[in-house]
């Protein structure tokens, strides 16, 4: 079962000298969200500190910043009695810009292949980064395009931090595989941050699905591109909801399950109308790292026809 929560792209507005902790703590408080209230009761600086590994001292000075910024919350009730600060937060019942994260991005052993030192301050980064992606994306296109590739000056009017803290701590997201230098722009290949909608139609859950796909074996994902996805479509039309179905079906998990299939593949035919099957079993691995429509078609037999142009009548 999927957790996950919802992220306002007002983010970047967040100040401090611990701007990047500041976002993360954030993100923390609102994953815990009573949805059905739009608020959260008694969550205390040490449950914080504890569950991100933020000293105490820095948790104190951060949750104190929030209390009037009302593009993160409606407002914010804090009482001080018996020598503890009782807190109730509100939050907004819907944002105009915003994204999802799965839960797990909160986790620190998500991010083993980080620095400890550095988890956190990255993990701020990343929501940041996301935060002027375009929508529906994990993708950032640069006004001006830059030598080394990243426009550092831009990023950091863009995300308000000092480019010295921008660089340091983006090199270590692109060395951890976290982050992507792409033609033009830079894109997050973090799989627990979503590029699209929780409550996506057909063809978005496909497109997420081969971007998952991609992201868990280190590659960029390509471009949606609705056209060339359709001939994919037409062949490999199964969904990881289908999986799930079936395996419920059958009272199993859907890990166990996919196991299962791979050990009867004569009994389970539906695998060859899985898509990410067919990659795995094809090894499928780009050798730049991108993944293109034209190379995943060209694996995959799929002969690209010219895109049917659209006639109007007329009388």
């Amino acid at each position: 079962m999927i957790h996950y929560t919802v992220i306002t792209k007002d983010i970047t507005i967040i100040t401090g000298n611990n701007k990047l902790e500041a976002v993360l703590v954030y993100a923390y408080i609102k994953s815990r969200e009573k949805y059905n209230t739009h608020s959260l009761v008694n969550l205390t600086y040490q449950e914080i500190s504890d569950n991100l590994n933020i000293s105490l001292s820095t948790v104190k000075r951060i949750v104190p910043t929030f209390f009037d910024n009302h593009f993160l919350f409606t407002f914010v009730e804090h009482n001080y009695f018996d020598d503890k600060t009782h807190i109730k937060f509100h939050f907004h019942h819907s944002y105009n810009n915003f994204f999802y994260i799965d839960n797990s991005f909160l986790q620190e052993e998500k991010y083993m292949e980080i620095n400890q030192e550095y988890r956190n301050q990255v993990r701020g980064l990343l929501l940041l980064i996301k935060a002027i992606c375009l929508n529906g994306t994990n993708r950032y296109y640069f006004q001006r395009n830059s030598k080394s590739g990243i426009n550092y000056a831009e990023l950091s009017r863009l995300l308000n931090i000092d480019r010295d803290t921008l660089e340091k701590y983006m090199k270590i997201a692109i060395d951890g595989g976290l982050i992507t230098i792409i033609k033009g722009g830079i894109s997050i290949t973090d799989p627990n941050i979503y590029q699209y909608y929780i409550n996506a139609d057909y063809d978005t859950e496909y497109y997420t699905m081969i971007c998952g796909w991609c992201l868990h074996y280190k590659i960029t994902p390509p471009e949606r591109n609705d056209y060339l996805m359709g001939l994919l479509i037409a062949r490999y039309p199964i969904l990881p909801r289908d999986i799930i179905m079936l395996a419920k079906k059958d009272k199993k998990e859907p890990k166990e399950y996919i196991k299962v299939m791979k050990a009867n593949t004569d009994k389970y035919h539906i695998l060859k109308s899985f898509l990410p099957y067919q990659l795995t079993t094809k090894k499928v691995q780009p050798k730049e790292g991108y993944l293109s429509w034209e190379y995943l078609c060209k694996v995959l037999n799929i002969t690209i026809k010219d895109k049917p142009q659209k006639h109007e009548l007329t009388m």
